[in-house]
Order: C-alpha cells, then sequence, then structure tokens
C-alpha cells in the first residue's frame, strides 16, 4: 500500500504544474516513506537471525543506497529527453506496477521469528 502511494504521488508531481499540487503530491510521496522503512526493520528483526543480522541489514541498506545514485542518473537522462513531468510520471507509474506485482508475492510471506535463540 505504502509503495502504490508513493507511485501516486510520482504520478501526481509529474501531472501537476503548480507549486501547491507540487507540495501536496511531495507530501504524499513523504508519507509513504516511514512507513516502509518501519516495516523493513520489523520484518528484518523478525526473520534475521541474530548471529547474521548485522550483515545482512548493513548489505541491505548499501545495496539501496548504491542504487539511488543510478535511479537519480537515470531520471536525470531521461527528464533532459522527454521532460521533468513526463519522467515523474513514468516513474509513478513504474513503482504502482511494482506495487501491483509484488502483491503476489508477498502473499506467500509468514512472518515469525527466524530462531527461538534471541534474548
Amino acid at each position: 500500500l505504502t509503495l502504490a502511494t508513493s507511485g501516486v504521488g510520482m504520478a501526481a508531481l509529474g501531472a501537476t504544474r503548480g507549486w501547491v499540487g507540487a507540495t501536496a503530491a511531495v507530501n504524499v510521496m513523504d508519507g509513504a516513506i516511514a512507513p516502509v522503512l518501519i516495516a523493513h526493520a520489523t520484518l528484518a528483526q523478525e526473520t534475521i537471525p541474530d548471529a547474521v543480522y548485522g550483515q545482512v541489514f548493513s548489505i541491505s541498506w548499501v545495496a539501496a543506497g548504491g542504487v539511488l545514485p543510478l535511479g537519480s542518473l537515470l531520471a536525470g537522462l531521461l527528464g533532459a529527453r522527454i521532460g521533468t513531468h513526463w519522467t515523474m510520471a513514468l516513474f509513478g507509474a513504474f513503482t504502482l506496477l511494482g506495487a501491483v506485482l509484488s502483491l503476489g508475492w508477498l502473499r506467500g510471506v509468514r512472518v515469525g521469528r527466524a530462531s527461538d535463540d534471541r534474548a
């Protein structure tokens, strides 16, 4: 749901032309980020054994941080080619598509303790 909300915010940002609409769209996008971070941390704590938690969590953050500049580069190149409004609308559509496609995968995920040896 939060991924879909972020996609809607991005698409709305691409469709808006004034600062009021852009501010509202950015607030919708940013409002979706906090629940994702909380869910990510909670899911990691519940499913990753304590012995490897630090390594897995750090790799996850490095991977996410490493992809961010690539997305920014792609957005800049695409924005110069087709315009910033179309680029944001396209990225919003891709984000919504990702949310829809992940629903099938999420149905099979069961959250529970990875091990009983937690203190």
